[in-house]
């Protein structure tokens, strides 16, 4: 077991450091500047964004999931981030579309700099994983490379923004009643 994780690990600090840490500073920019930060994804992708929803909320930014009931119209001056491995799935890319329609800017996260979903990105940041529902031995399953490399990232930008925040500010927008 310990040889596994020690490979997850590795491969996952390969992933990250190879990674072109100037496209995040762009993607920073754009969430600090939005009016709201709103994220699409689905299954494993979708729960990343949804944990790094809650960040957004903790650093002081509205911020919403696509499809959640409580989810206001959205405007221009807001953002999107939206999340697929593959660049391909269908409720991603439909609802990525829908927003743009009504003048959000969006930001993709995905494998595939080709796929569909990128081509709608006003920012694309391209994640090395793969892009295949496929399992070789001596590599991650299906698209969990990618998902872990998203979640690395994605607390990368939190990192980074809490750094410019007053800590009890953050503090009192943890919740209280848990």
């Amino acid at each position: 077991m310990r040889e596994i994780a020690t490979f997850l690990l590795s491969e996952l600090s390969d992933n990250v450091t190879a990674f072109e840490m100037a496209q995040l500073e762009e993607v920073l920019t754009k969430i600090k500047s939005a009016k709201r930060v709103f994220l699409v994804g689905a299954g494993r992708s979708r729960l990343i964004l949804s944990l790094y929803c809650v960040r957004l909320r903790h650093l002081g930014i509205s911020a919403f999931m696509i499809g959640d009931p409580f989810t206001p119209p959205v405007s221009a001056g807001d953002i999107l981030l939206a999340a697929s491995g593959s660049g391909t799935t269908t409720s991603t890319v439909a609802l990525s579309t829908q927003f743009k329609v009504y003048g959000g800017e969006i930001i993709v996260f995905t494998s595939d700099n080709k796929s569909k979903l990128a081509m709608l990105g006003d920012v694309v940041v391209t994640i090395d994983g793969s892009t295949a529902l496929q399992f070789d031995q001596g590599s991650q399953i299906m698209r969990s490379l990618f998902e872990q490399t998203l979640f690395i990232l994605l607390e990368t930008l939190a990192h980074k923004h809490v750094g410019s925040l007053d800590s009890a500010l953050v503090t009192a927008a943890h919740a209280n009643v848990e």
